[in-house]
């Protein structure tokens, strides 16, 4: 014995062309074929008929689609209703209608499915072939609606309209301008990738102020410094040059230091050295074992004053705020040095493309390393 259960019925998804434009002659009908114990049957073509009726039960016959083939896939299948045999136009004049399934030549199945919902298709097709309305005739619409439009004018930003026929309005080339757009209607989310190159920007429509984080620098000169000596500790130093920088934003500084050193020495006394380092809000007594620059000369070395340029380059991560670095120098106890020409120049930039690795806080040197951050015997 053969059932169908979970039947669907897919009222509005109507299929087939029909002689009455814009509403279709056919209902797609959906369902699943199972034996008497609820398991589908095997795929294959089977034999259904699908009559409507006006009852639940009884009732008169008001189509009859006969026999016909039908595909199971699954237990599953799809016909629609009115493919071989027309439905009557006024078939759903009334929304007490049925539909009884028989398998096969088999006893129609039990319960009939109601239909629902597709009398209203169908009445959609006897309104398509009414007559023509007048707008008198119809109720309830705005007292104005009859009334005809005489004129379309163009308003700011648009050209075209008319006054008679058909009439077409645009925006011209550079009719839309910042007067018609309001503060906040346009974020990035409304502009493509790429959609703004530098030939959409007008020379001049955008300032520093409208920059929240432009790139910046500054730099500071001094012409000549005396070293002192760094003590025995490391721990004595002067302070060379110093520059602030407000950032912005976060971003990195790049700190750029030059300038020569100017050292004396007597020939058959110890080596004689001095050095300089760069970097953030670092202070006296702590003299920066990393971003610095050296000058020596050995023992041996006839007396005189020898003579070398210098330069430290020196990446440093920052937050939005003010930032201070300085350019800082020491020399070895009893030789005499002096910084000449000494540059210090800073440069903020915004935007950190990859990595940026940078130089271990500045601390102060243990007694066992020398000025060059080596163990003292070296």
């Amino acid at each position: 014995m053969l059932r169908t259960i979970s039947i669907t019925m897919a009222f509005l998804t109507l299929a087939g062309a029909a002689a009455w434009a814009g509403v279709p002659s056919g209902i797609t009908y959906q369902g699943r074929l199972t034996d008497g114990l609820g398991v589908p049957v095997a795929d294959g073509t089977y034999s259904l008929k699908f009559v409507i009726y006006n009852a639940g039960s009884g009732g008169a016959i008001l189509w009859d689609n006969g026999y016909g083939p039908v595909t199971v896939t699954g237990g599953q299948f799809t016909y629609v209703l009115g493919s071989y045999v027309p439905l009557p136009v006024n078939l759903f004049a009334d929304t007490s209608r049925w539909l009884g399934v028989t398998v096969s030549g088999g006893v129609e199945m039990t319960p009939r499915v109601r239909l629902l919902g597709t009398p209203y298709a169908h009445q959609a097709r006897a309104a398509d072939s009414a007559g023509t309305v007048h707008w008198s005739n119809v109720q309830g619409l705005p007292v104005d609606i009859g009334n005809a439009v005489t004129e379309v004018v163009a308003g700011s930003g648009l050209t075209g309209g008319g006054s008679g026929g058909a009439v077409t309005l645009s925006i011209p080339t550079n009719g839309i301008n910042s007067g018609h757009i309001a503060s906040g209607a346009v974020t990035n989310a409304e502009i493509a990738a790429n959609a703004v190159a530098s030939g959409q920007i007008l020379d001049g429509s955008v300032s520093s102020a409208d920059i929240g984080d432009e790139a910046g620098g500054m730099g500071v000169y001094r012409s000549l410094v005396s070293l002192p000596d760094w003590g025995g500790t490391f721990t004595s130093d002067v302070v060379i040059a110093s520059v602030v920088v407000n950032a912005p934003t976060s971003g990195v500084v790049l700190l750029v230091a030059s300038g020569w050193f100017a050292l004396e020495h007597a020939e058959g006394t110890e080596e004689s050295f001095a050095r300089v380092s760069v970097g953030k809000n670092n202070v006296g007594g702590i003299i920066d074992l990393e971003n610095f620059a050296s000058f020596s000369v050995p023992g041996g070395a006839a007396s005189g004053t020898y003579r070398t340029s210098f330069s430290v380059v020196a990446l440093e991560l920052v937050g939005a705020g003010s930032q201070t670095f300085h350019l800082r120098g020491a020399r070895r106890t009893g030789a005499l040095c002096d910084v000449g020409d000494a540059h210090l120049d800073a440069i903020f930039l915004p935007t950190v493309y990859g990595s940026v690795e940078t130089s271990p806080s500045p601390k102060a040197a243990p007694e066992d390393l020398d000025a060059f951050g080596e163990p003292a015997a070296r």
